[in-house]
């Protein structure tokens, strides 16, 4: 009876990181468009250079939540939530380049704040990837070691 408690809490517990993990991507891509049109229209202004304070506390998050998501006990649910971490900014990057190919060639502050979010994604999905290899890795060892017994 515990252990069913202890697996709906669990299960809980694990959507709701899932959620603030969307949350926080999906913040982040908002703010990065924003920000993107924010310094085309005024470079200098005082918008472009919030949003990018915005964004870079938005790139700690993702980092602190991907941190949270390795509690959860699937490998196969981590390897899945890794690869959407480590897209979304490719995603993003993919989009802001359509949108604005016509782009003025200087470095710009999105720019940088695209960097800013694919290095945070990348390292938070790639460590959750990583994690959840491990955790693949323990489960066929205590599987065969049981098998042997």
């Amino acid at each position: 009876m515990t252990t069913e408690i202890d697996t709906q809490s669990e299960s809980s517990e694990s959507r709701k990181r899932l959620k603030v993990l969307a949350a926080v991507l999906a913040t982040g891509v908002v703010i990065e468009c924003a920000e993107a049109v924010a310094d085309t229209r005024n470079p200098s202004g005082f918008l472009p250079t919030a949003l990018g304070l915005a964004e870079l506390l938005v790139c700690l998050t993702v980092i602190a939540t991907a941190v949270e998501m390795a509690r959860e006990g699937s490998p196969r649910k981590l390897l899945v939530i890794g690869r959407i971490t480590v897209a979304t900014p490719l995603v993003l990057l993919a989009l802001l380049e359509s949108i604005f190919s016509g782009g003025s060639g200087g470095h710009d502050a999105a720019g940088f704040g695209v960097v800013y979010l694919a290095w945070a994604c990348a390292a938070s999905g790639l460590s959750l990837m990583v994690v959840a290899g491990v955790r693949f890795v323990i489960e066929l060892l205590k599987q065969r070691s049981s098998a042997r017994e």
